[in-house]
């Protein structure tokens, strides 16, 4: 790849990034499509001065950026436009420079809704446990109400952000039960009636931790989903604890693929195929 002074600059803004597949994936994708762009990690670990980052962003002319943690609702108030499901979501994982003015997009949501379509799962008539209640999980806690789950129970460590996001939900989507509970033994009872169990924290990163206790997953009836959000590890202890025990997994890599999609959709207004995509994503995992 020869960056010139025609290459379009794209890139991943969050602290930390050195786990993103993001930067591997989209060069591979660029270099078999013989596009001039190149994706840059952007770690920026000052939340405080996001303004400043995002006003040098613009000057710079770049086509665009992925948010991640811990950004995907902060960059909220500075931009010029956020689309209309980014809005409610309070949270953006996309931003394209657009004539001068930063505009916010969220495809968590959709990204999730259709990773689980690719392996047979609907969410219409679910209960489904969301466990976490930042950017990421309000755009699949959204979504799923969207696609007509019955009963969706937050589990979060900060109770008080839990229950502002059921509140969201009760106001848009009244036919859909929301309750919140602890991220703790609280949940167990209504565990044992989750169809699918969604792990929306960065617990299990590390590969070694559990967002719930054993205790508390042994609830989970054996015929439900776990979906862990994260991708790197590909199997967190979540995901080993779900394939030990005979349960249904899968990981982020496939809402990855569908996210980064639809990224460079907005970006570019054009698809990149799924398929190239995955290869991709098999090369930058070889990679690591």
């Amino acid at each position: 790849m020869i960056i010139n002074s025609k290459t379009k600059i794209v890139g991943i803004l969050g602290y930390p990034v050195e786990h993103s597949l993001s930067p591997a994936i989209f060069n591979y994708v660029f270099e078999k499509l013989n596009l001039n762009w190149c994706y840059l990690p952007f770690p920026f670990p000052s939340t405080h001065k996001i303004s400043y980052f995002l006003e040098c962003f613009k000057e710079l002319n770049f086509v665009g950026l992925n948010v991640t943690m811990p950004y995907k609702e902060v960059v909220v108030p500075f931009l010029d436009e956020v689309s209309a499901f980014a809005r409610i979501a309070e949270a953006v994982n996309v931003i394209h420079l657009q004539d001068g003015a930063l505009i916010g997009y969220n495809t968590d949501g959709r990204g999730f809704i259709d990773s689980l379509k690719e392996v047979g799962v609907r969410a219409e008539g679910k209960t489904v446990m969301v466990l976490g209640a930042g950017g990421a999980a309000r755009a699949v806690v959204l979504s799923l109400a969207m696609e007509g789950a019955k009963r969706i129970v937050l589990a979060n460590r900060t109770r008080e952000r839990g229950e502002k996001l059921a509140a969201v939900l009760r106001s848009r989507f009244p036919k859909v039960e929301a309750l919140v509970v602890d991220l703790s033994a609280e949940a167990k009872p209504y565990l044992a009636e989750a169809d699918i169990l969604v792990n929306a924290t960065p617990v299990g990163m590390d590969g070694i931790s559990k967002p719930l206790d054993e205790e508390v997953l042994t609830a989970l009836p054996a015929s439900s989903l776990v979906y862990d959000m994260i991708y790197s590890p590909l199997e967190t202890p979540l995901l080993k604890w779900a394939k030990d025990t005979g349960r249904k997994s899968l990981n982020g890599l496939p809402m990855l693929l569908l996210q980064a999609q639809g990224s460079f959709q907005v970006w570019e207004g054009s698809e990149i195929e799924l398929k190239l995509l995955r290869e991709a994503a098999e090369a930058a995992l070889k990679g690591i």
